[in-house]
């Protein structure tokens, strides 16, 4: 069991980075002069954070968590600790910035469409999501960083 465990936190590490750094992508390119164009890419913003970013997300604290209650040694290694100290970070970001900026940036881009409103708060919106998953993403690959380097941080056993 222990290798799939592996293979799926890997997968959803994958998985989650690739939908911040695709919906990031996406929105940076999306093309603001065409209110149908806009609401289009943000629908698809919308589509890779919901099916993609947040089960990725789920799945990747979840196996983090299994594997490291599996080896007593990655509880005292501080590394392990640091990694998941970044991930409560990402995930809170996740959940409570970048989540609700983009469904807020997606009901206002159709609200623009229609006619109904300015682009200012929708500027608010997607300027706030993308400060968000940018975060996300540089704290995703730090703990990346931090996976494969495992320094010791300071004094204690540092276990692999």
């Amino acid at each position: 069991m222990n290798p799939l465990m592996k293979l799926l936190h890997l997968v959803a590490a994958f998985g989650f980075v690739g939908a911040t750094a695709a919906t990031l992508l996406l929105s940076l390119t999306a093309d603001d002069s065409n209110a149908s164009a806009f609401a289009v890419a943000r629908r698809a913003v919308l589509t890779v954070a919901q099916n993609l970013g947040l089960p990725s997300l789920v799945l990747l604290v979840l196996t983090g968590m299994l594997l490291t209650m599996r080896h007593p040694a990655l509880v005292e290694a501080r590394w392990v600790w640091a990694k998941a100290l970044i991930g409560l970070l990402v995930g809170g970001i996740a959940l409570l910035v970048v989540q609700p900026g983009v469904m807020r940036a997606a009901a206002l881009a159709e609200m623009v469409l229609q006619g109904s409103m300015s682009v200012g708060p929708l500027d608010a919106a997607v300027r706030t999501e993308r400060i968000g998953a940018a975060i996300n993403l540089a704290l995703s690959l730090t703990a990346a960083a931090l996976a494969v380097w495992r320094p010791r941080l300071g004094r204690g056993s540092g276990g692999s």
